[in-house]
C-alpha cells in the first residue's frame, strides 16, 4: 500500500496544484458582457443572456479581427449612438468597471472629439505596451491606433448599464473603414490591486462601424447563423 502512495503522489499533488492555480478563475472568471442593445429586451432575461445565442448583431466568425466574436453596433458617427455592458457574475460586484475603448487609424484620422456619458474622453494611448489587458485581434491588428480608459464605478451582480457615447467628427472625414472597439474589466473587490478578475472575454466584446449595405448584411447574418451551431460544437 505504502509502495502505491507514493507513487500516485507526484500525480496527487500536481492535481491539488492545478486546482489551486485554477480555482481564482472560476470563482470570478470573465463576466462582462458588452451588447449591441438594452439586454432586458433579449430571450432569456433575466438573468443577463449570453450575447452569443440571443444579441441579434453578434458576429460569430470574421475575417476580421475587430468584430470577431462580438456584438457590432452601426451608426452614422454623427449621431450619438451607446452600447451595453452587463455584469453576467450573479454574486460578485464588479468595482472600478473600466472601459477600454480603442480606436483604429480611420478613426483616428475622423474623429476631433468623444464624449462618454457626457464626459469628454482624454487623448489616446498610442503605446501598446500599456494596453491594460491581454494582447488579442484588436490590439494586435496593424490598424490599431490607441485607446482610453472609462471609468463606469460598480455595476451590480446582473446589472447593466447603458454607455452613450457622441462623436465629433473632423471635416471630410473618411468613415469607410473607421472602427471603435470595446473591451471592459473590473474587479470582485472594493479595495483590490492593479490586476483585474473580472473582464469581458474576447467573444463578448464589441465594436461601433459605419453600416454595411443592407444586403450585404443580411447575407452575412444567414450564414453566421448556419453556421453558429456546429462552429460552438468545435469550441467546446
Amino acid at each position: 500500500m505504502n509502495k502505491i502512495l507514493l507513487k500516485a503522489t507526484p500525480l496527487i499533488t500536481a492535481v491539488l496544484l492545478l486546482t489551486i492555480m485554477a480555482a481564482p478563475v472560476f470563482a470570478t472568471g470573465a463576466h462582462l458582457w458588452f451588447y449591441s442593445v438594452d439586454p432586458a429586451t433579449l430571450t432569456g432575461y433575466p438573468p443577463l443572456p449570453n450575447p452569443e445565442d440571443y444579441d441579434p448583431n453578434y458576429i460569430d466568425t470574421s475575417a476580421d479581427g475587430w468584430i470577431l466574436e462580438g456584438v457590432v453596433v452601426q451608426g452614422d458617427w454623427e449621431t450619438p449612438f451607446s452600447i451595453w455592458l452587463g455584469n453576467a457574475d450573479n454574486s460578485d460586484t464588479s468595482y472600478d468597471t473600466t472601459v477600454v475603448i480603442s480606436i483604429n487609424d480611420a478613426a483616428a484620422a475622423a474623429i476631433a472629439g468623444m464624449t462618454v456619458e457626457g464626459t469628454p474622453v482624454g487623448a489616446w494611448n498610442t503605446d501598446e505596451a500599456d494596453f491594460p489587458l491581454p494582447a488579442h485581434g484588436v490590439s494586435n491588428s496593424a490598424e490599431w491606433y490607441g485607446f482610453v480608459l472609462v471609468n463606469l464605478g460598480a455595476l451590480a451582480p446582473d446589472g447593466k448599464i447603458e454607455i452613450n457615447i457622441d462623436i465629433a467628427l473632423n471635416s471630410g472625414a473618411d468613415l469607410d473603414e473607421a472602427k471603435i472597439h470595446f473591451d471592459a474589466y473590473g474587479f470582485s473587490t472594493a479595495e483590490h490591486g492593479d490586476e483585474p478578475d473580472m473582464k469581458s472575454p474576447f467573444s463578448h466584446d464589441g465594436t461601433f462601424v459605419v453600416p454595411e449595405p443592407a444586403t450585404i448584411f443580411a447575407a452575412a447574418s444567414s450564414m453566421i447563423a448556419l453556421g453558429t451551431y456546429a462552429y460552438k460544437r468545435r469550441k467546446q
